[in-house]
């Protein structure tokens, strides 16, 4: 130390200045720095450990620092070095956010620390000194490139879905395109040297004993099905000439709704500079034969659709449209494309929140007990590693989910009734139960081009496709009480359980056909899916089918011999299900539910619709608002309804308003838990309303009132 040095504050040695002295001064200074008399709100407990941690770096670096400017004889430059080097590893690594502003007189900015400390020990020969150069100079280099991203997230050119869901990831544009082949997600290395035939896995342990199918345990409703067919549908539409390929794309982009590629999507649009759809169609043929449920919901879409170009018009923000559109044909064009494709964009959104919010929500139990918790799977974040969590690079969908997203136990009675009905036009007099697969492909082919039961034609244009025994008007809307009716119908059909012996026979030649398939692709067992899942494998078949069904493993145990032997189609289906309870609500298989939880957050993370151009830049301010998640569990995004108008009505503010209805979810729950009851003003035919409400996709799916005019 040199003569004239100040005293230590510590240990009264003199010195220049040290740690301890360092530490010091940094804390006076944070006591003396000057505080608001009355703070506009308490800080979060997030921004605390945020600010704490920045406090912390930068004391490490100060100390460093210091210790550096005492380290003449090189006495304590390996510790100055390494105290440095800690501290530039936790901002490289992101562990914390480094504050880059001097915490006093004395102490330099952040990066001008670093900079200045390598300066100066830059010159010292010794070769440890050298290669600490080395390190560091290494961390700041890694500190300022990592910073943004390699390769970049989006390009300015790519802001618009493509109707085949190509270019979702813009370095891999096939990814998840409509018309590539399916992806496979578990390597099958064990081989399954003999299979029992698939009827008779359906006779064993598929089919449902007769008129005796179980209600749901969680209650849930069959619009909850109606829903997840969307979803399958959205994902899975399998070439029926060449089983490999999937004609619909990877991604929750409403493509039943929209089409899968440009032709498809053409056929839906007006093209008159509005950008809307025609009314109340949707490209997908196959829903119509599906219970009709599943169709009314993608009129509730194409409803919400043109209402969200109708508001995006209206508010017109920077002043990008004209209303009436352009004359000229380009520029009309020009507009019609921009309104469609932003529409499109903040209708998916609206269309993920509910998967996500709703129906995800509903499956892990949310919708039982009131949660400020949610699954938030969009935003950037780093593992334990401080390595970043992948997301927005693309989807793929698999052979193996093609399976897993099979519905068929839980369709209700009524909805058995009304494909017993459909079956019997397709295969007048022949017992469902006893369709071979010759007799489903040859339907199938009568359906594409030969003569069939006049109700089962599916007209080649979407805007006069009619469904569910409902008729379209000359305006080419379907009635909205027809609509209503479909839904609340729906929401007060239960749907049943899911697992072993619960799937009607009336569906034995579908899940013949999807046994078949999944040994054409050569899926793997059951065991390897779990292990690729992270679940520990079953050990014998009584674990799998669990205690209470004994008779189902032993059923198994003769058809497969082994545990490992036993495929993935009934591996999942005939599966031990999860009981209603905290963190269970859908009911089903473990390993069902659990890859269900790995789809549903790849699908929604992995899209860069959902992430990276998730951004008022690309949705609007309004329309980023417009699909905004409550605060509170059990959402539904807004899908606009309108108000029925007959001729009856004689109050002329209801002829065009969209009535908005907000409820609570324990207000929900209190009308639904004693049954549906109206209001005494209510006695009127079913009206389709706005639906703003808070509620679960779950044992009452969707609330419609009766409203008579006021």
């Amino acid at each position: 130390m040199s003569e004239g040095s100040p005293t230590c504050n510590i240990n009264n040695r003199s010195c220049r200045i040290c740690e301890h002295c360092v530490h010091i001064e940094v804390y006076k200074q944070s006591q003396t720095a000057p505080k608001p008399e009355e703070p506009a709100r308490e800080p979060t407990e997030e921004e605390i450990k945020r600010k704490q941690a920045d406090a912390e770096l930068a004391v490490a670096i100060a100390k460093a620092e210091a210790a550096l400017v005492r380290a003449a004889d090189g006495a304590v430059l390996a510790y100055a070095i390494a105290k440095a080097e800690a501290a530039l590893v936790r901002a490289a690594d992101g562990a914390v956010l480094a504050y880059d502003r001097p915490l006093g007189p004395n102490s330099p900015p952040f990066m001008s620390g670093v900079f200045a400390m390598l300066a100066k020990i830059s010159h010292d020969p010794r070769p440890d000194t050298q290669a600490a150069v080395t390190r560091l100079n290494n961390h700041v280099i890694r500190y300022l490139y990592e910073a943004i991203p390699h390769p970049v997230d989006t390009l300015l050119g790519e802001r618009f879905r493509r109707a085949d869901g190509s270019h979702n990831n813009v370095y891999v544009p096939s990814m998840g395109q409509a018309g590539m082949p399916y992806a496979r997600t578990c390597q099958g290395r064990h081989r399954l040297k003999s299979l029992p035939e698939p009827a008779v896995v359906f006779d064993e342990l598929l089919k449902a004993p007769s008129k005796t199918r179980d209600p749901h345990p969680g209650g849930n409703s069959s619009l909850t099905f109606a829903f997840a067919s969307l979803v399958t549908h959205s994902l899975f539409r399998t070439d029926p000439s060449d089983w490999n390929k999937n004609l619909t794309s990877s991604y929750l982009d409403l493509s039943p709704l929209y089409g899968s590629n440009q032709e498809e999507q053409d056929a839906v649009r007006i093209k008159n500079g509005y950008g809307r759809l025609h009314p109340d169609t949707f490209s997908e043929g196959r829903i119509v034969f599906l219970p009709p449920a599943a169709a009314a919901l993608l009129v509730v879409w194409n409803r919400n659709h043109n209402h969200i170009v109708d508001t995006l018009l209206k508010n017109n923000e920077q002043g990008r449209w004209i209303s009436p559109p352009p004359d000229d044909i380009s520029r009309r064009m020009v507009q019609d494309e921009e309104l469609f494709q932003t529409a499109r964009l903040i209708n998916c959104g609206s269309f993920m929140s509910v998967v996500l919010n709703d129906y995800v929500a509903g499956f892990i139990g949310n919708t039982r007990t009131p949660s400020k918790w949610a699954l938030s799977p969009f935003e950037p974040f780093r593992d334990t590693n401080h390595t970043p969590v992948g997301r927005g690079e693309g989807n793929h969908v698999s052979v193996e989910f093609d399976i897993l997203y099979r519905w068929h136990s839980v369709v209700s009675h009524d909805e058995e009734e009304w494909t017993l009905g459909l079956l019997e036009k397709l295969f007048p007099g022949k017992n469902p139960g006893k369709l071979t697969k010759a007799d489903f492909f040859q339907a199938l082919g009568r359906l594409r081009s030969g003569p069939v039961h006049e109700s089962l034609v599916v007209h080649p244009d979407p805007s006069k496709r009619n469904f569910g025994g409902i008729i379209r008007q000359k305006d080419g809307r379907f009635k909205d009480d027809d609509i209503a009716k479909l839904l609340h119908s729906a929401t007060e059909d239960p749907a049943c359980r899911y697992g072993a012996r619960g799937t009607p026979e009336a569906l034995k030649v579908i899940e013949i056909v999807g046994i078949e398939q999944a040994r054409r692709w050569g899926v793997c067992t059951m065991n390897e899916f779990r292990v690729r899942m992270g679940l520990k494998p079953f050990d014998n078949f009584v674990e799998w089918a669990g205690a209470k069904n004994k008779d189902v493993a032993d059923a198994a145990e003769k058809l497969y011999g082994h545990i490992d032997n036993l495929e993935l189609y009934a591996g999942l289906h005939a599966e031990e299900t999860m009981s209603p309870g905290p963190g269970s609500g859908l009911c089903a298989g473990y390993t069902k539910t659990r890859g269900i939880l790995s789809d549903a957050i790849a699908l929604v993370r992995g899209d860069r619709f959902f992430t990276h151009d998730f951004t008022p830049g690309n949705l609007t301010s309004w329309g980023m608002d417009d699909v905004q998640r409550k605060p509170e569990g059990f959402y539904l995004m807004p899908l606009h309804l309108f108000v029925a108008t007959g001729s009856s009505r004689t109050t002329s503010h209801r002829e065009t308003s969209l009535l908005g209805v907000w409820m609570t979810f324990s207000e929900m729950r209190a009308i639904l838990g004693l049954g549906l009851t109206y209001p005494s003003c209510c006695k009127g035919p079913y009206q389709i309303i706005t639906l703003r409400n808070q509620f679960s996709l779950g044992s009452h799916s969707l609330l419609l009132l009766k409203l008579e005019q006021f």
